[in-house]
């Protein structure tokens, strides 16, 4: 190839960059004036009502690929819920029997229970999450 040849090459790769940057820009200016995300509510019910079946220590509105769960622009986000009891085969079908009564179809599907001693998880769940405070917790 010759010299000029790259140089377009070059020149046509930095206008695409550029043009998906300013793509990304005026996203994220939509995003910032919305009034955010549809699911917060959903998820917090969810939350609180999981709670009602099997206790939560700590809760955490995670990116799906955070828990090794595929996801796309309509499931993005997984509920993350911490608990003292070991998820027993038991307790999972208690909760997916409440949820399905009564949660939000939107996220009762996207719930995932596990033990509190799992550190290594929760940590990263503590990092790429957002963490929900529980009814009665100090923040």
């Amino acid at each position: 190839m010759s010299e000029t040849s790259m140089l377009e090459i070059r020149h046509l790769a930095e206008q695409m960059r550029d043009h998906q940057i300013a793509n990304l820009e005026a996203q994220l200016a939509e995003l910032r004036v919305s009034p955010g995300n549809g699911l917060a509510g959903p998820f917090i019910l969810t939350m609180t009502i999981a709670n009602l079946v099997v206790p939560v220590s700590a809760a955490f509105v995670v990116p799906s690929h955070i828990l090794g769960l595929p996801g796309d622009a309509n499931t993005s986000w997984h509920l993350a819920l911490f608990s003292p009891w070991p998820p027993t085969e038991a307790v999972l079908l208690d909760l997916r029997n409440a949820l399905f009564d009564d949660a939000p179809s939107s996220v009762r599907d996207r719930v995932e229970l596990f033990c509190y001693d799992n550190s290594a998880l929760m940590a990263k769940c503590q990092t790429a999450g957002i963490q929900l405070t529980l009814h009665g917790q100090l923040k």
